[in-house]
C-alpha cells in the first residue's frame, strides 16, 4: 500500500479518473465506496464557481475549492495501479476535460495520458487497450429524479494516438401518477457536453397513451457556437428508433445519439469519440483545443478546422469502432504503484 505524500522526488501521485474525493470511485475501481487514495491538490472539474460556492470550503465537484480531508493529508490506496507523474504540476497537466454529463464522475487530464504512454509505449501503428485504471463505468442520476444514466468511459491507443470513448444511456419513464399513461409533458434541461464546441440538450419528454399502449416524444437540440440560433427538434416513438451522427468542425470529436422506446421508458444513448493526440506533449493542439476550446495561433494545425467533407464522414468514430471490432492486445498487469 502506498502511504507517502502527494509528491516527492520520485514524482507526484494523481487520482484515478473516477476519484473526486476520498470515498469516490466508479463501479469498477471502488464499488464499495471505501476509503481510496485522493490527492486534494488536483482539480476535479473545470466548472466555474459562483459566489456561494467560493464561500464553501467543502463544495464537491468544483475546481480549486480546498476540501479538508477526513482522514489526514493523504489517503491509503487500494490495491491496483498507481498513477505516478513526473510532469510539472501546473494547470495544463492537471486540468481535466469536461465530463459528458455533470453527474458523471469520470474526468481525464493530460497526466493520465502521459502516465499511460510511459508504462505502455504504444506503437505508432496498431491498436492497444489502455490500462484498466483509465476505464470506468457506473450509474448516476439525471437532472430529474425519475431519470438515470448508465455511463462508461474507456480509451484506446490507435496508431499512436489516444482515443477517448465516452457513452451515456439516459432512461426516463412517466411519473407514477401517470400510470394509466394519460398525456403528460415534463420540461427538463438535461445537458450533455460533447466537447467544448457542441452540447446536446433534452428539452422535454412527453408520454401519451391509454390502456398501457404508450407513445413518447422527445424534444432536443444540438448547440454549436458556429450557429447563433439553435433549432429544437423532435423525435416521436411512433416512427421507431432513430440514430443521428454529428461531428465537431473545431476539434477531433465525433458524436452519435439514438432514441428508442423500451417498455415504458424513453432511452436516449449519447456517444462521443475524441482523438486527443499522441500524449507526448501537453501543448499538442489536439489536446489543447479539446481542453480549452481553442488553440493559440502558432499551435493551430489544419485539422483544428476540420473540413465539412472530413467531419461528415465521422472519421474519429469510424476509427474507434473499427479498432474495437478487431482483437487487440491487452495491457500487461502493472506492478507499479452527422447532424449539424
Amino acid at each position: 500500500m502506498y502511504q507517502g505524500p502527494h509528491s516527492s522526488s520520485t514524482g507526484w501521485r494523481g487520482n484515478l479518473p473516477c476519484v473526486c474525493g476520498p470515498q469516490d470511485g466508479c463501479d469498477v475501481h471502488n464499488p464499495e465506496r471505501v476509503l481510496i487514495y485522493y490527492n486534494i491538490r488536483l482539480p476535479v472539474t473545470t466548472k466555474k464557481l459562483n459566489f456561494v460556492q467560493k464561500l464553501l470550503p467543502s463544495t464537491k465537484g468544483v475546481t480549486n475549492v480546498p476540501r479538508p480531508p477526513k482522514f489526514g493529508d493523504y489517503q491509503y490506496s487500494q490495491d491496483g495501479e498507481a498513477i505516478i507523474s513526473h510532469l510539472s504540476l501546473d494547470a495544463t497537466s492537471v486540468d481535466p476535460l469536461r465530463a459528458l454529463h455533470l453527474n458523471i464522475p469520470s474526468i481525464i487530464a493530460f497526466y493520465h495520458l502521459d502516465w499511460a504512454r510511459q508504462i505502455q509505449s504504444p506503437p505508432d501503428q496498431g491498436v492497444l487497450v489502455t490500462p484498466s485504471a483509465l476505464r470506468c463505468k457506473g450509474i448516476c442520476k439525471g437532472i430529474v429524479d425519475r431519470s438515470r444514466i448508465n455511463w462508461s468511459v474507456h480509451s484506446l491507443w490507435i496508431n499512436g494516438s489516444f482515443y477517448l470513448d465516452q457513452r451515456a444511456v439516459l432512461s426516463i419513464g412517466p411519473r407514477k401518477e401517470d400510470a394509466k399513461y394519460r398525456h403528460s409533458t415534463e420540461h427538463m434541461e438535461e445537458k450533455f457536453k460533447i466537447c467544448r464546441h457542441k452540447k446536446f440538450y433534452i428539452r422535454s419528454t412527453s408520454f401519451e397513451g391509454q390502456h398501457g399502449i404508450l407513445k413518447a416524444t422527445v424534444k432536443y437540440a444540438v448547440k454549436s457556437p458556429r450557429k447563433t440560433l439553435t433549432r429544437d427538434r423532435e423525435w416521436h416513438s411512433i416512427y421507431g428508433p432513430k440514430a443521428y451522427g454529428a461531428a465537431c468542425n473545431d476539434c477531433c470529436t465525433d458524436m452519435e445519439y439514438q432514441f428508442e422506446l423500451v417498455d415504458d421508458r424513453i432511452v436516449v444513448s449519447i456517444m462521443a469519440w475524441k482523438d486527443l493526440g499522441e500524449g507526448k506533449n501537453r501543448f499538442d493542439p489536439k489536446w489543447i483545443i479539446a481542453l480549452r476550446g481553442k488553440a493559440q495561433e502558432h499551435n493551430k494545425l489544419p485539422l483544428m478546422n476540420r473540413s465539412y467533407s472530413n467531419s461528415s464522414d465521422l472519421t474519429v468514430r469510424a476509427a474507434a469502432l473499427a479498432a474495437e471490432e478487431q482483437p487487440v492486445p491487452q495491457p500487461a498487469p502493472q506492478t507499479t504503484m452527422k447532424e449539424n
